[in-house]
This record gives C-alpha cells, sequence and structure tokens, in this order.
C-alpha cells in the first residue's frame, strides 16, 4: 500500500526507533486508511455499476449490510503487483498483497489478515477450506419504475416465444398464462391441445394503440392480441433473440428487493426447478443455454446474498448449440419459497421449510490464490461505517488495512510476540473483535491479583512480559504510572495510539503527557470525513470554539427544552457525565421502554460494571467491565451460602442471599447464560456483598452475584474505546474545568458513526 506522506513518517520512524532500542512511538490520529484494487474493478453503486477508478469522495458504495456507506477518502496507490482472489462459488477479484481480507474463526469470530498473509498460510487445514468470508446482506436499491412489470420479464425470457408476432408462453398448464394475464389485463388462449403454446386477448376485446409513423404523425389501430414487439420493442437486444442470445435487460437488475425477487420468480417458474429426495436435500436450479441469461441471474442473486455456481450441462437433445448451462443455487431452506410463485414449486420449497439444513450460507470459502505478473494502477477508498467493510465486484466483502499493520509487518515480529492493549476493558473487546486475538487490558498484561486475607484483591506488578511489542490503543486514558512500568520492562517496544482531544483519566494527577507531543500526528484519516457534520461539530468542541443550535442531516444541537422522550427511545446510548443523570435517564427510560417493574426483567438493557476473567460467552470471550446488552429469561433466584460460613465470616444480613438469574446478551451477539446478578446494583449502585465477604467466598470457591447496572444511559467515560450509530449526548458542564469540559464531551460526541443529538446547556 502507498501510504500518504505522514503515514510514511510515521511507518519509518516506528521502524527506526525500534532498531534503535528506543521504548515506544507515539502516533496520534486514527491510523487507517484504505484497500489497494485495481482501478478498473467494478463496484456496485447506489448508482449502478461504477469503476473503481472514477469513485470521489462523497460518493455512496454499499456496505456488508446491503446499505449505502459514504466515501470519505480516495488514495491513488501507483503500480501495484496483482494477486488474483479466488471463492469457491467461482467469483474472482484482484487486488494488492498487503490488501486485507475479514473471515471467520472457527469460533465465528471475524479477524482480517493480508493476502499475502492468506497465501503464505496455506489456504487448507485438516477440516477444509480455512477462511471463510462473510456475504453481504441483500444490497438496497432503490425502487424503480418500469414500464414492464418484473415477474413478466423474468416468464418470458424463460418460456416466451418473443420472436411470435403475438405475445406468446410456453406452458404445461393454464396457471403460468393466467398469471401473465393478471398483470396484462389479458385472457389466455392456448392455441392447439397438441402443443403448450398460449396467447393473450385483451379483455376489453380490442384495445387501441397508438405510434407516431414515419411522417411524424400519430398512427393507431385496434388489436384484439397484443403483439409481441409492442410489449418488448425497447428491449428486443435482450429478450426478442434465439434462446442461447437472451438476457436480462441491465435496469432490471439493480431494482429494490421486492422487485428483483420477482424478477427471479418468473425465470424459476418457467425454467427454474427445486426438488426433494429421500435426504430432504431440496435442490435449486436455474436451466439455460444463455450463458448471459444465466450470469445475469447469478449477479442478481449475489446481490441478494446468496451464493450459486454455475456448471456446463452437455445435453444429448440437438439445441441450438447443444450446450446448456445450469446454476446452482445456494440458499436455506427456509428462505426457497421466495423465489416462486407456481404452486407445485412453491409448495415443495415451502415443504423444504420443516428440514433446516446445518450448511452456513452465510460465508463463501477463499479456495485459491494466485500471484500474477502484471503490475496495475490500484487505488484504494476509506469508507464511513463502524466495520470499514465494503462491497467489491460480484458483491464480494472486502476489508480496509492500517497504518499499524504495516509496522508491524516491517518490524517483522511473528503474531506471538505482539500484543494489543487498553486500558478499559470494553475498549480490549473491541480491539479482539476488530481481528486482535492477543487484545486484553493493560492491567491484566502488567499485573498479577491476588486474594487479601482480610478481603479484597492485591495486584503485584509482573516481572516480565512475554511480548515484543505492545500496540496501545485510546491511550489518552492510560495514568502516567503504567506508562513508566510499560517502559521498565527490557526488549519491550510500546506503540501508543490515541487522540489528544480524548478523556484523560478520572484523576488528572495520574495523566500521561504522551500525545502533548506525538511524535506522529495523523490529520489525514478520521472516524468521520472532513465534510461530515459531527466531524465539523466536534473539532469545534476541541478547539473550544462555540457552537450554536443546528438541524442538519447527521446531527443536531437543541437545547433541553428541546429535548422529548421520542429522542430519548431513538438513541443506541445516551450519554452523560454525572452518575446522578445517569440514573435518572435510566429509571426513565425503563418506564419508556414498558419495564415498569422494580427490579429488572427481559429486554432490559444493562452494563457490566466489573471485569470477570472467568466467566466466559459463547465465544469464549470473558465479560468486561463495560460491556452493554440485554437481559433474557430472567427470574428470581437465591444463594444459600453454608451457615458455618455465613456466621463466622460473612456480613450477610439475609440468608439466603437474593439474586437475579438470567442470560445476559452483549451488543456484539455474544451469549452469558444463567449468571446470577446482584440485585442491589440496580437499585442503590452498591453491591450486596462488601470486599470482606467476597473474598471469603473465593476463597471458599462460592458464587458471588455479578455486578451489572442499567446501560440505556452511560457515562462518557464508560462509552470510550466504543462506538454506535445513534447517540444521544447530554451536555453537563457542573463536574469539569473548561478543558476537562471539551475533552468529555469531543469524546461523547466522536462515539457516534451515523446520527448525533447533542443536548446543549446543562448545569
Amino acid at each position: 500500500m502507498q501510504l500518504t506522506t505522514k503515514q510514511e513518517l510515521g511507518l519509518k520512524l516506528a521502524v527506526s526507533r525500534y532498531k534503535h532500542g528506543e521504548k515506544f512511538t507515539v502516533i496520534s490520529g486514527y491510523a487507517g486508511s484504505g484497500k489497494a484494487q485495481p482501478i478498473n474493478t467494478i463496484i456496485p453503486t447506489p448508482k449502478g455499476n461504477v469503476e473503481l477508478g472514477k469513485i470521489q469522495v462523497g460518493d455512496y458504495v454499499f456496505d456488508r449490510e446491503g446499505k449505502p456507506t459514504k466515501v470519505l477518502g480516495v488514495y491513488p496507490q501507483g503500480l501495484k503487483k496483482k494477486y488474483k482472489i479466488v471463492l469457491s462459488d467461482k467469483r474472482e477479484t484482484i487486488c494488492a498483497g498487503d490488501h486485507l481480507w475479514s473471515y471467520y474463526t472457527s469460533r465465528g469470530n471475524l479477524v482480517s489478515k493480508t493476502t499475502e498473509e492468506i497465501l503464505n498460510s496455506g489456504l487448507k487445514n485438516s477440516s477444509g477450506f480455512k477462511y471463510k468470508i462473510p456475504i453481504n446482506k441483500p444490497v438496497q436499491y432503490s425502487t424503480k419504475e418500469y414500464d414492464i412489470d418484473p415477474y413478466l420479464i423474468g416468464a418470458f425470457l424463460g418460456d416466451g416465444c418473443c420472436k411470435a408476432k403475438y405475445l406468446t408462453i410456453s406452458s404445461e398448464t393454464e396457471e403460468i398464462p393466467n398469471l401473465i394475464g393478471e398483470i396484462i389485463n389479458a385472457t389466455p388462449i392456448k392455441n392447439s391441445e397438441t402443443n403448450y403454446n398460449w396467447t393473450f386477448e385483451w379483455n376489453d376485446k380490442t384495445k387501441t394503440i397508438k405510434w407516431i409513423g414515419g411522417n411524424g404523425a400519430e398512427c393507431s389501430t385496434e388489436r384484439k392480441k397484443p403483439k409481441t414487439l409492442d410489449y418488448f420493442e425497447k428491449y428486443e437486444k435482450y429478450l426478442m433473440q434465439y434462446a442461447y442470445e437472451k438476457d436480462i435487460p441491465p435496469e432490471y437488475k439493480y431494482g429494490d428487493v421486492e422487485q428483483r425477487l420477482n424478477l427471479i420468480q418468473g425465470l424459476m417458474d418457467t425454467d427454474g426447478s427445486i426438488n426433494s429426495s429421500d435426504n430432504h436435500r431440496y435442490n435449486m436450479r436455474f436451466t439455460s443455454t444463455s450463458l448471459k441469461l444465466v450470469k445475469s441471474l447469478q449477479e442478481i442473486l449475489f446481490s441478494l446474498g446468496y451464493s450459486s455456481t454455475i456448471y456446463l450441462d452437455e445435453r444429448e437433445k440437438k439445441y441450438t448449440n447443444n450446450i446448456c448451462y445450469n446454476l446452482s443455487i445456494n440458499i436455506p431452506n427456509e428462505e426457497k419459497y421466495k423465489f416462486f410463485r407456481l404452486k407445485r414449486k412453491k409448495d415443495i420449497a415451502l415443504e423444504a421449510q420443516k428440514y433446516k439444513k446445518r450448511k452456513d450460507y452465510s460465508k463463501v470459502s477463499i479456495v485459491d490464490i494466485i500471484p500474477l505478473k502484471e503490475m496495475t494502477e490500484m487505488v484504494c477508498i476509506y469508507v464511513d461505517n463502524s466495520e470499514h467493510l465494503y462491497l467489491t465486484n460480484d458483491y464480494i466483502v472486502t476489508h480496509n488495512t492500517t497504518l499499524v499493520k504495516f509496522i508491524i509487518d516491517a518490524i517483522g515480529l511473528p503474531h506471538e510476540d505482539i500484543c494489543y492493549a487498553a486500558y478499559t476493558g470494553k475498549a480490549s473487546e473491541v480491539l479482539r473483535k476488530n481481528g486482535n486475538p492477543n487484545a486484553m487490558t493493560l492491567h491484566k498484561l502488567l499485573y498479577d491479583s491476588r486474594p487479601l486475607p482480610n478481603g479484597g484483591f492485591i495486584r503485584t506488578k509482573k516481572n516480565k512480559i512475554e511480548y515484543k511489542l505492545v500496540v496501545v490503543d485510546e491511550c489518552s486514558m492510560v495514568p502516567q504510572e503504567m506508562v513508566e512500568q510499560l517502559a521498565s520492562y527490557y526488549g519491550v517496544y510500546v506503540i501508543y495510539l490515541g487522540d489528544p482531544g480524548q478523556i484523560p483519566p478520572i484523576d488528572p494527577s495520574t495523566a500521561n503527557h504522551l500525545l502533548a507531543n506525538p511524535h506522529v500526528f495523523l490529520d489525514e484519516i478520521m472516524r468521520q470525513a472532513q465534510e461530515s457534520e459531527i466531524i465539523r461539530l466536534s473539532m469545534k468542541i476541541r478547539n473550544g470554539e462555540d457552537f450554536s443550535l443546528f438541524d442538519g442531516k447527521e446531527a443536531k444541537v437543541i437545547t433541553y427544552d428541546d429535548l422529548n422522550t421520542g429522542m430519548l427511545t431513538w438513541a443506541d446510548i445516551i450519554l452523560s457525565a454525572t452518575n446522578r443523570t445517569r440514573h435518572e435517564i435510566n429509571m426513565q427510560m425503563r418506564e419508556l421502554t414498558g419495564h415498569l417493574e422494580g427490579r429488572p426483567v427481559d429486554g432490559d438493557k444493562v452494563i457490566c460494571t466489573r471485569n470477570y476473567w472467568e466467566e466466559l460467552g459463547s465465544d469464549e470471550n470473558p465479560l468486561i467491565n463495560g460491556s452493554i446488552g440485554y437481559l433474557k429469561d430472567t427470574y428470581a433466584s437465591y444463594i444459600k451460602y453454608p451457615r458455618r460460613i455465613k456466621r463466622t465470616w460473612l456480613n450477610i444480613n439475609k440468608n439466603p442471599v437474593e439474586t437475579l438469574c438470567g442470560s445476559f446478551i452483549s451488543e456484539t451477539g455474544e451469549v452469558y447464560e444463567n449468571k446470577q446478578l446482584d440485585l442491589e446494583m440496580f437499585s442503590t449502585g452498591k453491591p450486596q456483598l462488601d470486599s470482606k465477604s467476597e473474598f471469603i467466598l473465593h476463597r471458599t470457591k462460592f458464587s458471588t452475584p455479578l455486578q451489572f447496572e442499567y446501560g440505556y444511559c452511560v457515562t462518557g467515560h464508560k462509552a470510550q474505546g466504543s462506538e454506535w450509530d445513534k447517540v444521544l449526548v447530554l451536555e453537563e458542564r457542573f463536574p469539569f474545568d473548561k478543558e476537562e469540559h471539551a475533552r468529555w464531551l469531543y469524546t461523547c460526541v466522536t462515539r457516534s458513526s451515523s446520527k448525533l443529538v447533542l443536548v446543549k446547556g446543562g448545569v
């Protein structure tokens, strides 16, 4: 990847300082960059397919969810060596060797490696192909105004006699002709008992057809039957051809989801098939002598998030070219009914719903990577979504690269020698989800914890760190003491990343000065683009400038008088400065969401307030401080401790201890089942058990209730390291001086990835 000037400086400086035995390098700003692909790569956009080299800042492409995402930066990469990526459904794309690919681990986590890393590590293991990349959700093209119903286009591409004088369809039964008749308001007429051809007559017996003659005069005629030419003249080059030359008109590939499904229904009702066998496989395929038609249908299926593969079928019967093409379609059994209107086929598809296949249709494997000799002009783009993923040619999901990635590659250390760390548990969780399996909190990296006899725990600094390189994210929160401790380890090199405008440690006396004078400040690429309303507002806050009330597309600034309950329920998260406000808003949100009970119930939004490294979820990630999610399957529960332990050592007034049992589902989808939660925390914010009791129970291996609070509203400190689509910020000035307030507000505002409401004022 060709870097910008400041990125190149950061790369060279970081590597040089490592080689000369320096302890650390500070890189301020967001160190993200784009992806390198050839400029002639065809990219799907809301306006149709566009060459990557013609994409400009402000244009829109599609993200993995099929939603439009804004292009924030375009960076020419010069001549680069090409690699061909081949997927299991035979899709192909071209990229550079340093291009990143997101793939699923065996535990379902989405992580990333470069093209060259994947190639060098081998594509297969004993279980098969290792690298399974995600398939997109249905692409959200806008609704189109078509002259001809999409189902009609599909049906006549399949079994229409488009070279006939009158509108003619071939069908064994009257069902499809009747469906067509309803669309065009005509009655189907079977031409002969010896064949399957049907024509149509207007229901009103005659219809006036108007046209402009050669002399420019308006002409008209009365017709009983609709002529083929009247319907399909506009699409003559696609429909009114021999069977092996037919194709889907381009504009019909980019209708909304329903319009594309209607087109597919016409094709599948005529030339498609679904069959079942004793093993309930319910195979679906489309068959045609036209390779163009099959490829166009496959493109539409890719746009809807379905994989398919083309196979050649050399038939014994003499067709035009004696060749037929089969499109094998990979669709979950529960969704196959969407692709048919014809009753006999749809009935089979509905039957298939009873038998859910274990195969995962949300992934596709990388089966080959071919280094090519040619060099080609490449470009990378930077997009505005939290995953930094977009759809390249044939709707293939692809990923960003980062400057840190290239620094690590240039240093040349193996993965097991590298650790990613953050001050908060939530921030470390984000690092792990972004493909850094060795990510952890700084506390876990630096300290060993052991229980004290009188209760509580004591942390002792580790004598040695097993890693040679530590990448510390969100470094503005790291206390100076930890910076000094990291510097004390021999042979450990640290790269600090952060934004100087974000929140420092809660205790100002512990603040570090890393970001005051960074070695490199990367100001070209931010979480949001410079033209974004959110980033413009954040820059004003950061620079101490006043900002006025406004109502924009991405952000709005209002007063407390303008705040209403609809805004509270609209937000993915509400951010406050004080715990008092947090508690009040959480209680109000419970009422607004219908949770009127005094204790937590199913659906309540909660936040974990401590790290529980031993409590593992469905993806075997620990339950950590700052994790937000929802409760499910809750019920009253009790912990009954042995009488001798209670009477002798525990400071417990209740016997047994009342708790809330249930499952916690985090925002990232992690499931923590059958956990006992501390009820007292939800009402008073204080735990039921004191530190001495917790210590005794820990030593005697008895469980203690986990500490959670309501999570509709959290403080800005808890939010650091996280990002949400829709954020509501309640400005409060009371707890801060001017500089602290600017840092807190800047941090809160930049938690939003797409929509922001800032309530200005507050005491």
